[in-house]
């Protein structure tokens, strides 16, 4: 599993770094794709931060009763993907001569757990995201990083019986990291209308995404005859997010008109490199659900998300242990 999910990290995040590899591109090209990965991907990033904490249950119930099974609690593992819009990725991959791609997204797998809450009906859940050393590298001439943490707290409204549904409601907060960088071997030369370049000695193309984000929550599941439990949830965030894209050298760059003109274009650039990047706070409208595949304590939970203020979607599979 680990090593499908590198494979589709590197198709996906990597899509960008690939296509740097025409040279000679323009400044005005170069600038416009930079500018609209920084700029457009910040919208989708709290709908990936949110990711891999929901369970198909809406509550889990407390973490000692007195019912069967007695200790309310689980563990589990959850994998997947979130959308990105193409149009924030399609221009630079257009600017190097790439044909566009049709979807691009984030990826993600995560351990995620919940405990039962004490005298009061409630519950909490943790996630840890990452990828170890050992897979970051695994990709010829790809590094990767991805850090997705997050805590929710849940308070049970309605408790189901024969008839109705468990209904819950809360809140939680989610940060996400992710950044892919790819080892280009070939020199870049950028060029401008009046005849000014500037050379990068063997080029490192960067991508780099961060959010974290705060969300309050409703959900209502139903476990049918003890085998599936479908579910409907509603969530409301807030993401402060972040998105870089720029080129990192392995030699000293040089620029035939000092580096100064072409700061407007390209921000700061140095010796060692230049980037373009944008905060910006959005907020995230989530709808979520599916249902889960009950086998005594072991739930297989399928779902699907849909952000309805950016559109962008994406589905998870997750597994878990739970009493």
């Amino acid at each position: 599993m680990k090593h499908r999910l590198l494979a589709l990290v590197a198709l996906v995040l990597a899509a960008v770094p690939v296509a740097w590899a025409q040279t000679n591109p323009s400044i005005g090209t170069v600038t416009n794709g930079l500018t609209s990965f920084s700029n457009g991907v910040t919208k989708s990033l709290p709908l990936a931060a949110s990711s891999g904490i929901d369970w198909s249950n809406a509550y889990i119930g407390q973490l000692i009763d007195s019912n069967f099974p007695f200790v309310h609690l689980g563990v589990g593992v959850a994998s997947g993907v979130t959308s990105i819009p193409v149009s924030t990725i399609n221009p630079l991959l257009e600017a190097f001569g790439q044909p566009d791609v049709p979807y691009a997204g984030i990826p993600f797998t995560v351990v995620n757990a919940r405990l039962g809450g004490l005298f009061l009906p409630f519950d909490i859940g943790f996630k840890v995201g990452f990828l170890p050393d050992a897979l970051a590298s695994a990709v010829k001439g790809f590094t990767f990083k991805y850090q997705n943490f997050g805590v929710d707290l849940r308070y049970n409204l309605v408790k189901s019986d024969f008839w109705l549904p468990d209904v819950s409601v809360g809140g939680g907060v989610n940060y996400l990291s992710a950044s892919a960088t790819y080892a280009l071997g070939a020199d870049e030369v950028i060029h401008d209308t009046s005849g000014d370049t500037l050379t990068i000695p063997a080029p490192v193309a960067n991508l780099s995404m961060t959010s974290l984000e705060f969300e309050g929550k409703a959900q209502v599941s139903k476990t049918l005859f003890f085998l599936l439990t479908p579910y409907l949830g509603l969530d409301l965030g807030y993401g402060s997010s972040t998105a870089t894209a720029g080129i990192n050298s392995g030699g000293a760059i040089t620029s035939s008109g000092g580096y100064g003109i072409w700061q407007p274009y390209l921000g700061q650039v140095t010796s060692q490199g230049f980037n373009l990047s944008n905060s910006a706070g959005n907020f995230l409208l989530k709808v979520y659900g599916g249902t889960s595949i009950n086998v005594l304590i072991v739930k297989v939970d399928l779902q699907g998300v849909y952000s309805i203020l950016d559109g962008s979607y994406g589905g998870s599979v997750g597994v878990r242990i739970q009493l």
